[in-house]
């Protein structure tokens, strides 16, 4: 369920509790265990933090382009369609699968205008 924000607006993307893990042969590492955040339409938001905390990693998460071997292994990234003013539902990129057709990254699909996003 999307938070409502002062105005009565949603979030035009939410990420809960996102975590992406590499595996590595000494141990695995939590490059991001446990970010969330909402972005409203039209605004900006600015992610800061000191060099290695997983700022680019949450970004390749939330885009679907995390490298090998890295993995999301939890939460959710919500992506609701801006022009969307009907009942659709957001769409969870955390949980859509790959297309072939894609080349690895995230794909809009023309006739449907929907969102997807890859993960491994």
């Amino acid at each position: 369920m999307a938070t409502k924000f002062l105005g009565g607006g949603e979030p035009l993307l939410s990420v809960r509790n996102l975590k992406t893990y590499f595996s590595q042969d000494e141990g695995t590492v939590k490059a991001v265990d446990g970010v969330s955040f909402d972005m409203m339409p039209g605004a900006t938001l600015g992610i800061v933090g000191e060099s290695g905390c997983g700022k680019s990693v949450t970004a390749r998460s939330i885009l679907g382009i995390v490298d090998r071997p890295g993995r999301i292994m939890g939460g959710e990234i919500r992506f609701r369609r801006q022009a969307a003013r009907t009942a659709e539902p957001a769409v969870d990129l955390a949980k859509t699968r790959r297309s072939r057709s894609c080349g690895g990254s995230a794909c809009r699909h023309p006739s449907s205008g929907s969102i997807s996003c890859p993960i491994s």
